[in-house]
Parts: C-alpha cells; structure tokens; sequence
C-alpha cells in the first residue's frame, strides 16, 4: 500500500509541468537571446514555424526551448500558441463555391499589447514635423510649472553647474 502511494505523489508531482509545458510556433524568423530584455546576448535565430515548448512567461517575453534543444527567450508577438496545422482549403466544393472573392477567418488570433517597430517600419520611416509640434504644444509653460510645484511643495533650489571638461577640442566651452 505504501509504494503505491509514492507512486502516485511521483505522478501527480510531475502532472503539472505536463499541463503547464504549452508548445508555440514562430511566426517569423527571429533572433533567440539569453535574457528578457531586447539588448540581451543573442543564442541565434529561430526559423520561421519552428516549434517551441514554452517554459515560463515573464512580461512580454517567453521562455522557450525549441524542437532543434536551443533555449532562450522570445518576444510574445514572435510566437503563436498551439501546434502549428496545416489550413485545410476545403477541396473541390470549396472552390467550386468560391466565387463571392470572401474567404472565411480559420484561425483565432491575439494581441498582446506590446508593439515594437519591424526593421522595415524603422528603415522606412519619414520626419513628422506637424506631429513634433503637436507634442510640443502638451509642453507647460514657465507659469504651469512654477504654478504646479508650489501646489505640490516643492521649492526653487539653486544648483551649480558641474565643471565642464576642458579637452582644448574646437567647440568646447571655456
């Protein structure tokens, strides 16, 4: 009766990383790096519909070990959850009945609410100087300010300003 019991703690006790353990597809060839964060140290890159096991979740970035043994972290708008599955074209009469030029949504999709800009979007990007000067115009003035920390209590504070380094360079302040 006793070893029964250690065989079923052992089950159980391993039951929940096999309900947690969720798999994910890489929608785009992207790069694998070492830490949650964008400037960390690349691992290399994930191809495009690779399968990944995810481990942990942590803000906008997952955890993953990929098919290939690779482990790292990826951004969450880099993977699509569930296995990836081949989109089925509904045959002949699928075709046959066609013609409307419609076609039908066959996968759910999700935001995560983390938006960065693809290579493509920085590389094409044009100066906006009508949308700089719409933010400039949220900028308070010198009475808002001035206005705004004495409500809050904050007094006027002279600071000296830190001695400049003079390298004799052209354009140097003096």
């Amino acid at each position: 009766m006793r070893i029964g019991k250690i065989i079923w703690v052992c089950v159980l006790s391993g039951l929940p990383a096999v309900v947690l353990a969720e798999s994910g597809t890489v929608v785009r060839a992207t790069q694998l790096v070492a830490a949650p964060y964008s400037d960390a140290t690349a691992r290399g890159i994930l191809r495009e519909q690779q399968q990944v096991e995810i481990v942990e979740r942590q803000g906008g970035w997952y955890h993953v070990k990929s098919d290939d043994g690779s482990t790292g972290w990826l951004r969450l708008s880099s993977i699509r959850l569930g296995a990836a599955e081949k989109e089925e074209t509904g045959g002949f009469w699928a075709s046959v009945f066609s013609f409307t030029g419609r076609s039908q949504a066959r996968t759910a999709s999700a935001t995560t609410g983390i938006r960065g800009l693809s290579e493509e979007e920085i590389r094409d990007a044009k100066p906006n100087p009508e949308a700089v000067q719409r933010l400039a115009d949220f900028a308070p003035d010198d009475q808002d300010t001035q206005a705004f920390a004495a409500k809050i209590g904050l007094k006027i504070q002279k600071v000296e300003p830190m001695p400049s380094r003079n390298t004799g360079k052209k354009g140097d302040r003096k």
